[in-house]
């Protein structure tokens, strides 16, 4: 984040958002395998750009989306609905 002057968005088990500068680092924790489903990282690129469109920081924004991103996962593994035929 420092060298390249942005926030930066690791997506993992635990996701780490950083800031440039003395910006904070945020960790969630809250994440699982549901939340590596094919095509989640689109949606949690969506809920980032809905989120800075509103008026949210980069930093703000990244965390917010990744930890209604990791809430969302863990509610569908919950009940992952009927198997494919």
């Amino acid at each position: 984040a420092d060298r390249l002057g942005v926030s930066v968005l690791l997506k993992g088990n635990v996701t780490v958002i950083a800031e440039p500068g003395a910006g904070p680092v945020h960790l969630n924790v809250a994440g699982n395998a549901w939340a590596a489903t094919a095509g989640s990282g689109d949606v949690l690129s969506g809920v980032i750009g809905a989120l800075l469109a509103s008026g949210l920081s980069p930093g703000e924004a990244a965390a917010a989306a990744a930890f209604v991103h990791a809430r969302a996962a863990g509610l569908s593994a919950l009940d992952p609905g009927p198997s494919p035929a």
